[in-house]
């Protein structure tokens, strides 16, 4: 077909165009986990407009197919084989839905000149557009289009959509859309893309099937053992992942340096920050370790590592913010036993993070600013509290500190309230 034909009777090129504005205003709009030019997230929030592509490739691709049936084209005697007849029929479709789906991506990396798309995700999601056109296909060819138009968008959108709201979690990453994807501690898990590449698989194999057999009892058996064999597969290859498809980033993307007994690392998106940073910590260290606050001689940004404190920050975050990070990462994270035990110690974490931060540097207005809330009925305000504890011997401090670091490090333990 020629390609001024295809423009004027192919309802995806009428639409390609429309649906590529669509798709880049929302995804513009949507967040991504990070906002700090990382590529896999960026490209990650970029498949958002999965769940409107998808279901647009296929009904595009079902309408194709409605021609030839309504025609009798496809059972006619012609030159071409039926298998190239179906890629030149579904072309329009996946070319259209490979353009909004590229301009989604797109429109994330806006402002980061110097990152590239994760390719391995553009990928995955094309292999998932080729699938819904091909399923879009057999669907046209074989049930008239008042049918099988309904069923394509319906069905297409539901399994994009539908996931993201079902339990268990990990069968949102069975779709293609990977928009919860990742912080930048995280990485995505290899095996979240294979799963969604095997549904897609099993998918297509099911509408190759249809295409060239029909509805004859054995070939439909055989195409919903292979959408069967396609989403077991997938399923019990991300069975083990939660609601975000990530595993731990890997550590060789860390940026470290060290001054004398204090080691900083940061991924590499935070590198130009990392002189800053390294001085503040330095800076803080030392009002700590005066005040007797046994400070770790590690900071890292990964998750977790053993004997280190774990902060985080973002680009944008000014000098408070990462004082406080790296306060927060000094008095260590709720304990895990929180979520299921009494945590007594809950009560007095933001007034020990205020007291570290005031010791680190920060200013008690700024403070105020920050932690405003009273930490409970007839308790002081964070800065109420750094006032109480400023009047207090060095003595006096220590072991308040001593007792509620221990208090909020684990469950069970009883804050000490400051003494008069």
């Amino acid at each position: 077909m020629r390609l001024l034909t295809t423009l004027r009777i192919s309802p995806a090129a009428w639409f390609a165009v429309p649906m590529a504005i669509a798709t880049v205003l929302y995804s513009a709009a949507y967040q991504p986990a990070t906002s700090d030019g990382y590529s896999v997230a960026l490209t990650a929030a970029g498949t958002v407009t999965m769940s409107f592509i998808a279901p647009f490739v296929a009904v595009s691709s079902a309408w194709e197919a409605s021609r030839l049936r309504r025609a009798g084209w496809w059972g006619a005697p012609h030159v071409r084989s039926h298998l190239t007849i179906a890629l030149w029929s579904i072309a329009p479709a996946v070319a259209a839905g490979s353009l909004a789906l590229v301009l989604s991506v797109a429109a994330q990396f806006r402002g980061f000149d110097a990152v590239v798309p994760d390719l391995r995700l553009v990928a995955t999601d094309l292999v998932v557009i080729v699938a819904h056109a091909v399923a879009g296909f057999a669907l046209g060819l074989r049930l008239p289009i008042v049918v099988a138009g309904p069923i394509a968008v319906i069905g297409s959108y539901a399994w994009m959509a539908v996931p993201r709201a079902l339990e268990p979690l990990w069968i949102r990453h069975l779709t293609g859309s990977f928009e919860a994807c990742c912080l930048l501690q995280e990485e995505l898990a290899p095996h979240a893309l294979v799963g969604a590449l095997l549904v897609a698989s099993g998918l297509m194999a099911a509408a190759l099937i249809v295409i060239a057999r029909g509805w004859l009892r054995g070939p439909i058996a055989a195409a919903i053992g292979s959408v069967a064999i396609g989403f077991g597969s997938g399923a019990l290859i991300v069975s083990g992942l939660g609601a975000s498809p990530a595993v731990p980033r890997d550590t060789a993307d860390l940026v470290c340096r060290s001054r004398a007994s204090t080691e900083l690392c940061v991924w590499r998106e935070h590198a130009d920050r990392l002189n800053e940073t390294m001085q503040l910590l330095s800076t803080a260290r030392s009002r700590w370790q005066a005040e007797g606050i046994e400070v770790p001689t590690v900071f890292t940004e990964e998750s977790e590592r053993d004997g280190a404190a774990s902060f985080g920050f973002s680009l944008a975050a000014t000098r408070d913010d990462l004082l406080h990070g790296l306060a927060y990462a000094v008095a260590a994270p709720w304990p895990p036993c929180a979520e299921s035990e009494p945590y007594p110690g809950g009560m007095a974490v933001e007034i020990v993070h205020a007291w570290l931060d005031y010791v680190g540097g920060m200013s008690v207005e700024d403070i105020a600013m920050r932690l405003p809330a009273e930490t409970g009925p007839g308790n002081p305000t964070p800065a109420e509290a750094v006032h109480s504890l400023s009047a207090l011997s060095l003595d006096e401090r220590s072991a308040w500190l001593s007792a509620n670091l221990a208090a909020i490090r684990q469950c069970g333990i009883l804050p000490r309230p400051i003494p008069s």
